[in-house]
């Protein structure tokens, strides 16, 4: 196992930092596709830490995922079947919990959930990282095939990060493209135009701004 992947993870996700862990049997499990795994992703990022349900609306989901609201349901049902989400209506729109989760799992700052950029490559990193645990590389097909069911074709497409050190892969997920920060600038500095926050508390400025 290579410790310098492990520690990098510990120490990007220090005390000061906020990050969810991702199961690794949701990454890999062979019912779900990569589409079905962001938008667990994105209800995962979008969840408080209390345990408790959160309204998450499907335009947050859209925002966070990249994947348009009316396609989002048939997701979401297969992902409350096999257990990894609850919910209940709360407010006009839905809450969310996260199933129980197993020992198995990858820590990742909120600011690294970066699905929007390339929703199938992004999948494909975190599985990448799942098989090869810190290793730099895939263990044999016959090893993660008894992982994940993965299929040969698929397994080659992982293969091709073998050139790249697994801290490089984590690395890469995370949110510095300067496209992605002058979005984040420009919708909110939009909304502040265009927002009236006379006499709101800074909860409902920051939700008006954000939301």
């Amino acid at each position: 196992m290579n410790n310098e992947y492990h520690n990098h993870i510990q120490e990007v996700t220090g005390n000061k930092v906020k990050y969810k862990k991702i199961d690794i049997d949701v990454l890999l499990d062979p019912q779900l596709t990569k589409v079905e795994i962001n938008i667990y992703l994105a209800i995962l990022k979008l969840v408080n830490y209390n345990g408790e349900f959160t309204r998450i609306t499907n335009k947050e989901i859209t925002r966070v995922s990249g994947i348009g609201q009316n396609k989002q349901y048939k997701y979401i049902n297969k992902l409350i079947e096999l257990g990894y989400i609850y919910s209940e209506i709360m407010d006009g729109a839905y809450g969310y919990i996260i199933g129980e989760q197993s020992d198995k799992y990858i820590r990742l700052p909120l600011n690294y959930f970066n699905m929007k950029a390339d929703k199938k490559e992004f999948v494909k990193k975190l599985k990448y990282l799942s098989l090869s645990n810190g290793n730099n590389t895939l263990p044999t097909y016959n090893t993660c095939y008894k992982k994940s069911y993965l299929t040969r074709e698929e397994y080659n497409l992982l293969k091709k990060y073998n050139d790249t050190y697994d801290v490089d892969i984590y690395e890469s997920l995370k949110m510095t493209t300067s496209n992605e920060v002058k979005k984040e600038s420009k919708v909110i500095a939009s909304k502040v135009s265009n927002t009236s926050l006379e006499g709101m508390n800074i909860d409902a400025q920051l939700d008006a701004l954000l939301n």
